[in-house]
């Protein structure tokens, strides 16, 4: 892909945003999934645009809706299977204010979005992704601050990831409900923690309280909610600090 060259944007991103063509799946899947099942690909993973979908606070496109749902029997034809994401990694413009799931009146936002995504494209996939690596999301945006908001706050990480574990098990529940049949999980970036420098206690330490919240404590959140755990938009926030130190501890 090729673009002009990139800029910032105060208070969106750190880094410069690049222009580039995009890959237009969304004007020519089909043409894609029939290269991708030439190659002998059975199975796609592919994402719902949350934005296209609501691309006003509870106002609903009808034409995105039908969009995707042609996107998914396209990609269900023989011998191909979709896996659909719900979120991934980006939020509407209108949901600025939220960012990444900041709070936990902004998994009710997500949670809205959700029965009109299931609804209308259930029957045609079996497998659905609820939230793509909240780990990166936290990390990247509010412990590294590359992402946006472009912040370094390990409260504010905490909090976000907090909210989209629960935002994950809101979908799962309110979506599992209603489709029982369905296969539903989340996507979980697991990966190898090594200290810089081995001879150094400091960083060995650092690995050791950086990999149980990424890793182990995170999948234990994702197989079984743990007691405590709530998935109440209305609670008030000592309850996300509470779910927190569960997976901080």
């Amino acid at each position: 892909m090729t673009g002009g060259p990139g800029k910032q944007v105060p208070g969106i991103s750190k880094t410069p945003i690049r222009r580039t063509e995009p890959a237009s799946i969304f004007g020519r899947y089909a043409s894609d999934f029939d290269l991708l099942r030439s190659l002998n690909q059975n199975a796609h993973r592919l994402s719902v645009e949350w934005s296209r979908i609501e691309p006003a606070p509870g106002e609903f496109s009808r034409t995105a809706l039908a969009h995707y749902r042609d996107v998914f029997a396209g990609a269900t034809r023989p011998r191909h299977e979709p896996m659909v994401t719900l979120h991934h990694f980006t939020n509407p413009n209108w949901n600025r204010a939220g960012r990444r799931l900041g709070c936990p009146q902004d998994v009710g936002v997500f949670c809205a979005f959700l029965r009109p995504a299931s609804r209308t494209s259930w029957d045609l996939a079996r497998y659905w992704i609820t939230v793509n690596e909240p780990t990166v999301i936290a990390y990247q945006g509010y412990v590294r601050g590359e992402w946006p908001p472009g912040t370094r706050n390990l409260g504010a990480a905490a909090r976000v990831l907090v909210n989209l574990l629960r935002a994950h098990w809101l979908a799962y529940e309110r979506i599992k409900s209603r489709h029982p049949q369905v296969q539903i999980g989340l996507a979980h970036h697991l990966r190898v923690f090594d200290p810089a420098r081995r001879f150094m206690p400091q960083d060995r330490a650092r690995r050791r309280s950086v990999r149980p919240c990424l890793q182990r404590d995170h999948a234990e959140v994702i197989t079984t909610r743990p007691s405590g755990f709530s998935t109440d938009t209305g609670r008030p926030r000592q309850r996300a600090h509470s779910t927190a130190r569960i997976l901080l501890a």
